[in-house]
């Protein structure tokens, strides 16, 4: 039982962390819509291509300001979840074991629920 309500801990502090990004960060700016596109097909972009493909590819993308916001949420949300301080996700996946790089994964897919929710919410398209 303590499992379960650990969970719901973790889950809330994912959705009270991806509801102040995009309600504070994303909301009022003329990306909104690029933003809300982006992150309604990053959690498929990463279950079909992997979690460092498709950070390469937003990191390449860094010009758009809606990639770059996305890559800084992701990295904050992830680096609170897995309490470990990551700097740029993409440098960490890189380093990492492979049991390591499944649990970032993990991570980023189960942020991304959230901050998915909140967009599809809060965003004009």
């Amino acid at each position: 039982m303590p499992e379960i309500s650990m969970r719901q801990t973790k889950e809330q502090e994912r959705a009270k962390l991806a509801w102040e990004l995009v309600t504070k960060e994303v909301r009022s700016k003329n990306f909104a819509g690029e933003y809300k596109s982006y992150v309604n097909s990053a959690f498929t972009l990463i279950k079909t291509n992997g979690l460092v493909q498709t950070l390469s590819f937003w990191k390449e993308s860094k010009k758009k300001d809606a990639y770059k916001k996305l890559t800084e949420h992701l990295n904050k949300m992830v680096a609170k979840d897995t309490d470990i301080q990551i700097g740029d996700l993409l440098d960490k996946v890189l380093e990492c074991s492979v049991s390591e790089y499944r649990n970032f994964t993990s991570s980023a897919l189960a942020c991304l629920v959230w901050l998915k929710r909140f967009a599809e919410a809060e965003l004009e398209d």
